[in-house]
């Protein structure tokens, strides 16, 4: 199954949870930390050194995004079977059975920042509710999924995509 993009819609939420009051803290790992975001019932989970996570999507010389890429009806990358399976095989292996028991029926979000000229992810962002038990899991669980995707995952992007600050692909997993 190829990757969705849910540009319109992530954009849509995206520019709400800006407007919402944000509550947030910092996590520190063993030679990281995260942000943890909470706005309105909803989580948004990133590396600290995240640049893009609430830069809007824009092009590089700074010029109008085209509604039709906005919408989504215009790709910025390739859309190829072989990413969309890494991707998901990549977060589903990163969750162990037992965390998998507690999360049943909710959704993880996940949202890549794509270098728009390499195709390189360069970040990850994970948003899911916070009444969800994904809080609970260690953030060593989302650590290895982040370190897995920026390594193991590529992307090919195309004529519009490398006019972008970024390219952003996102999918909602469900275990």
């Amino acid at each position: 199954m190829k990757l969705k993009y849910f540009l319109s819609a992530w954009m849509s939420v995206f520019c709400f949870v800006l407007n919402a009051q944000t509550s947030s803290k910092v996590i520190e790992g063993s030679g990281y930390s995260y942000n943890y975001d909470v706005k309105d019932g909803f989580v948004t989970f990133y590396n600290s050194s995240n640049l893009y996570t609430y830069t809007p999507w824009a092009t590089k010389d700074g010029s109008s995004i085209d509604e039709k890429i906005i919408r989504g009806a215009v790709e910025t990358i390739v859309d190829d079977d072989w990413t969309a399976v890494k991707c998901r095989q990549i977060v589903n292996d990163g969750i162990n059975p037992t965390q998998k028991l507690f999360v049943q029926g909710y959704g993880l979000g996940i949202r890549l920042i794509i270098n728009s000229t390499t195709g390189k992810v360069m970040e990850v962002i994970f948003d899911f509710q916070d009444s969800s038990t994904f809080k609970a899991f260690t953030f060593s669980t989302f650590r290895s999924i982040e370190l897995a995707l920026k390594s193991e995952v590529w992307f090919t992007t195309i004529t519009y995509g490398k006019e972008m600050n970024y390219c952003m692909v996102g999918w909602q997993q469900f275990f």
